[in-house]
């Protein structure tokens, strides 16, 4: 099929589905998870329809870079500024929500190093610290498409689910490019791993610069946008020639826009690029690669899928308790089935897992399918279970 029909046929779908599902009033679903699913039936994994194409490959990478770049921007800074005393007396660093997002990641790291011990004992899976840096991950992408559709991301619930987030995308990265290293998968470039975070605070204070582009931007050369792509491309660069992977830098290059306080009006213009274009056929193409058939279609694997199934449920147990330090028991647990997704780091780890040997082929088809369910199936639990009534904070 001639790449111009498949990218056709993906972006019809991007157009098509959120318009059916606002005529069917289909409310709990999230976008994403439709769009995914629409991907898995239309790719080969169900009709074959469409193959995934250089075009759409390189599409889908920028959709996900956009995707972690307008992420980082929806971090509240002012989360991280230093308490003064009588914040610090008022309420304690651990109900806050960079304190309950810390505890949690913990949490989750700690339980997944014993269900990955576990699964080695009974010889299910050998490589403990893999399994528990893959039973750690999260989908940041599909979490702050939730918080957004409920309109609760700037809330102190939603920075916190956020942060969340972030740390679940941010720890296991720098987890895997240490343990790839070890393992003799990467070149020893260990020493270079700071180089990004460095270059992202430097780049916190080009202020002045935005400054001088809003005087004298005009719409035929959108100045801001540029500033944009040009700090993506920058993170994207070194955390590349770092050897980290490219979404941390998509990442930090959003949180340096953030700090620059850009308008409104260019915040509308990079969530309208993002999410009107690149991102669905992000999550689409996510649906496309996803070979169904070939995974149900091996015992091996359709007995190892609900084992890594419930090992993402399990290892986000404690959520629940940590969060209701300060939210109802209904917003603990919708938090909770948030913080399962998990989809956007599995499938490059799994990669890298298999080049070195660490991960055989039903192991990893496994781990994927289960990281697929939880990104269908948690974001729906969560709008199900989230108070529809709005509760303060």
């Amino acid at each position: 099929m001639h790449t111009n029909l498949e990218l056709l046929i993906v972006l019809s779908m991007a157009l098509i589905v959120p318009i059916l599902m606002g005529r069917f009033k289909i409310d709990n679903v999230p976008v994403p998870v439709a769009e995914i699913l629409i991907g898995i039936v239309l790719g080969k994994g169900v009709l074959n329809i469409v193959q995934m194409t250089p075009t759409l490959n390189q599409l889908s990478s920028l959709g996900l870079m956009i995707l972690l770049f307008l992420s980082g921007m929806e971090v509240d800074l002012s989360i991280f500024k230093r308490r003064t005393k009588v914040e610090k007396k008022e309420e304690s660093f651990f109900k806050m929500p960079l304190g309950m997002a810390l505890m949690v990641i913990v949490s989750i790291s700690l339980l997944a190093f014993g269900y990955s011990v576990i699964l080695s004992y009974f010889n299910i899976f050998s490589e403990v610290l893999f399994a528990t840096i893959l039973f750690s991950t999260m989908t940041i992408g599909m979490m702050l498409v939730a918080l957004k559709d409920k309109k609760i991301e700037y809330t102190k619930y939603g920075q916190t689910i956020l942060l969340i987030a972030i740390l679940g995308v941010v720890v296991p990265l720098i987890e895997i490019t240490f343990y790839m290293t070890f393992k003799g998968a990467r070149g020893a470039i260990l020493w270079l791993f700071p180089l990004v975070f460095i270059v992202a605070l430097l780049l916190l204070n080009v202020k002045k610069i935005h400054q001088f582009f809003e005087k004298i931007d005009k719409s035929t050369t959108q100045l801001d946008i540029r500033l944009a792509f040009f700090l993506i491309i920058v993170l994207v660069t070194i955390a590349e020639k770092t050897g980290v992977e490219n979404i941390l830098g998509c990442f930090l290059a959003g949180l340096v826009m953030k700090s620059l306080n850009p308008s409104d009006e260019t915040k509308e213009k990079l969530t309208s690029i993002g999410y009107g274009f690149f991102i669905p056929i992000f999550f689409i193409s996510t649906g496309l690669k996803l070979d169904l058939k070939s995974l149900v279609s091996d015992p091996n694997t359709l007995i190892l899928i609900p084992i890594f199934f419930f090992g993402f449920m399990l290892t986000r147990l404690l959520v629940v308790p940590i969060l209701m330090q300060r939210y109802s028991f209904r917003q603990a647990l919708a938090g909770m089935m948030l913080t399962t997704t998990t989809i956007t780091l599995i499938v490059p780890n799994v990669t890298l897992g298999q080049s070195a040997n660490i991960i055989d082929a039903k192991q990893g088809g496994a781990f994927i399918l289960a990281a697929v369910i939880t990104t269908i199936v948690d974001p729906i639990l969560f709008s199900k279970i989230y108070p529809q009534k709005k509760q303060a904070n």
